[in-house]
């Protein structure tokens, strides 16, 4: 399970009706990035595949926040991957500010461990300071959320990226500004088969800007390009 501790906090949602499990997955085998994910909170949407594991959580699906369980990355002195609620969305509007003023906290006094944080919500972002070893992303599954891609483009912070999954449809904005591309396609029974050509084109596009490509294993179940990429900030 790699060094040290694996870094598992369970918060509840108010949209699933049922519960997340945890998992820690291999970053190689499996296609995650991270060695450890640090789940703050977690809030589901419920087309989300993750809403259809799991039981009822006992306390139901209301945001519920772990203040004892704030600091466990000080714990691990070894550096990290981090991945700030892996199955949630920490920037959704429901999330105090509060809340995340305390994540934010604990990114910048850890700062020997690198954070990753996603959302669907990216405007949420320029609400915020975060420190040099965060890295802001954004969902994006095709050219129809060119918004959420041009926001998260506009947060005035270094390390940004893109997680293009599922991949819905081509996606032929720029991608200035933008270090790292993830690319992932939809799981679950009889999952829309993402097109070659639209994995091509994003490709082209991250080396003009110079942005590293990392490719999910669920992609490559449909995707057989010249090269395979799996590069990591």
């Amino acid at each position: 399970m790699g060094v040290g501790m694996v870094i598992v906090i369970i918060l509840y949602t108010h949209f699933s009706s049922q519960q997340i499990r945890s998992k820690f997955y291999d970053p190689v085998t499996k296609g995650f990035i991270t060695e450890k994910d640090w789940r703050k909170r977690e809030t589901i949407d419920h087309k989300c595949y993750v809403a259809k594991e799991g039981e009822r959580y006992p306390h139901g699906y209301d945001p519920t926040w772990y203040e004892k369980r704030l600091w466990e990355p000080r714990a691990v002195k070894i550096p990290q991957r981090i991945f700030t609620v892996d199955v949630g969305d920490l920037f959704g509007h429901w999330v105090p500010i509060t809340w995340i003023k305390k994540v934010i906290g604990v990114m910048k006094a850890c700062d020997w461990h690198t954070f990753y944080c996603l959302t669907k919500n990216p405007r949420r972002y320029a609400q915020f300071t975060f420190p040099g070893n965060c890295w802001l992303g954004a969902t994006v599954c095709s050219d129809k959320d060119i918004k959420q891609a041009q926001t998260l483009q506009s947060i005035n912070h270094e390390k940004k990226f893109l997680s293009i999954e599922p991949l819905h449809g081509p996606v032929t904005f720029s991608l200035a500004g933008i270090g790292w591309v993830i690319i992932g396609s939809e799981t679950g029974k009889n999952p829309p088969v993402p097109d070659p050509a639209w994995v091509d084109g994003i490709v082209a596009e991250a080396k003009r800007v110079r942005a590293k490509i990392f490719m999910k294993d669920n992609l490559l179940q449909h995707y057989r390009g010249n090269t395979i990429y799996k590069q990591t900030p």
